[in-house]
């Protein structure tokens, strides 16, 4: 006796209570693609064009706030990041433009004619690398570290400019010089810190402690509606669940580039905080069918590549070769579930993310994929058609294309 429902549901170890996760507070993103996702070695500098496109998909995917640049680099970096708060202003577009600069003050002067010239009194990241490590091989001490960004913060501060503090590699700084810097920055008009992991060294345990060693001096120190951030590099492969442990754990903003463009190994992938943000059940706005377009265009724009098996958006992302899945599926359908199908081997409906479930043929298909095939290819459906694409297929080292499957099918 088979089983008999109108719905159906699958149950989630996420959500059994054994495990769960937990949402400290509300969280929104902060796309890097135009400043982070820039430093990566493998992509072509866009043009002011190209980042208006990259910007406007930001937008439309429902992205709070973006970093459009680092001024200081050089005359062509400022006048394009003028050109793009500009461009969020004239359209008014819901998407905040902010500023990146050391934690010096003539880092922060070319964002400041920015600031006049637009009209828009942008938020300013102020980094700056304390740790041990660095101190050595700059041969700084922290007096003058401590210094500068006093000065740097209050400047940005008494120019109207919302100041935030980022220490680089904070996941690999010791908590005392952590806890000196950030109160530093605080004490200065800082209304945000950043916690970064620059080199993607942390594990989830590791952003655990320092989200919850943050906030715990936040508060100790009457400082508890400050703004913290993660950031997440992807050198262990780690980005994505560092940056859901930290949310987990306090940080009510994350950073990420689209397609996790960036310095090495890249950033944390955009799309794919997006995604799990979304089957996690957290309420944001964003519009996930506009995931496709929005890597598209940054692709488009850096002139890279989209990995077929990258999550969301590659070509592989909801393909199903294998004859065992492809039978599920079609007997899903078969059933009227569409919904059932669209799951049964995805853990969220492709629809949902702008894209569409699609089943391949190829040596390790079966009959159910050349049937699938037919009917979506509106062929009717004979078992000649049939056992001529599968032994086609065998003896074929790839999946078919459609010319291939055409051809085999021409004469029946």
């Amino acid at each position: 006796m088979g089983l008999e429902f109108d719905t159906f549901s699958f149950f989630s170890w996420n959500n059994s209570g054994i495990g769960g996760s937990t949402h400290a507070r509300p969280v929104t993103l902060y796309d890097e693609t135009l400043r982070d996702g820039l430093q990566s070695s493998s992509i072509t500098q866009p043009s002011i064009h190209q980042k208006i496109r990259i910007i406007n998909a930001m937008s439309q995917v429902g992205l709070e706030t973006a970093c459009l640049g680092f001024p200081a680099i050089g005359s062509r970096m400022e006048k394009d990041c003028l050109d793009c708060v500009r461009h969020i202003r004239d359209n008014r577009l819901s998407l905040s433009p902010t500023l990146v600069a050391r934690t010096l003050v003539s880092d922060i002067q070319p964002i400041l004619t920015i600031c006049d010239e637009s009209g828009i009194k942008s938020e300013v990241l102020l980094f700056l690398g304390v740790g041990y490590a660095r101190q050595i091989c700059e041969n700084w001490d922290q007096k003058g570290l401590l210094k500068m960004v006093e000065t740097a913060v209050k400047y940005a501060v008494g120019n109207c400019l919302q100041a935030t503090f980022v220490i680089e590699d904070a996941s690999r700084t010791h908590p005392d010089i952590l806890k000196t810097f950030f109160l530093a920055a605080l004490d200065a008009g800082a209304t945000r810190l950043v916690l970064t992991d620059t080199v993607g060294a942390a594990d989830p345990s590791g952003i655990r402690a320092l989200v919850k060693f943050t906030r715990r001096l936040l508060d100790e120190k009457g400082f508890g509606e400050v703004g913290l951030d993660f950031h997440g590099h992807m050198d262990r492969g780690l980005g994505v669940i560092n940056s859901l442990t930290a949310m987990a754990a306090g940080v009510d903003r994350i950073h990420g580039c689209g397609l996790g463009v960036g310095e090495r190994s890249g950033n944390t992938p955009m799309e794919q905080l997006i995604l799990n943000l979304d089957i996690m059940g957290y309420e944001t706005r964003y519009d996930l069918t506009g995931l496709p377009h929005y890597c598209q265009t940054i692709a488009a724009g850096l002139k890279i590549v989209i990995p077929d098996d990258l999550p969301v958006v590659g070509k592989n992302a909801f393909r199903n070769n294998a004859g065992v899945h492809a039978t599920a599926v079609l007997k899903a359908m078969k059933l009227g579930i569409p919904d059932l199908a669209d799951q049964i081997y995805y853990c969220i409906p492709p629809g949902r993310v702008g894209r569409k479930l699609e089943i391949v043929i190829g040596p390790m298909s079966g009959r159910s994929n050349a049937e699938y095939w037919l009917m979506e290819n509106h062929i009717p459906v004979t078992c000649e058609r049939i056992d001529r694409i599968m032994a086609r297929a065998k003896l074929s080292s790839r999946i078919l294309s459609d010319e291939q499957i055409r051809g085999v099918i021409k004469y029946v």
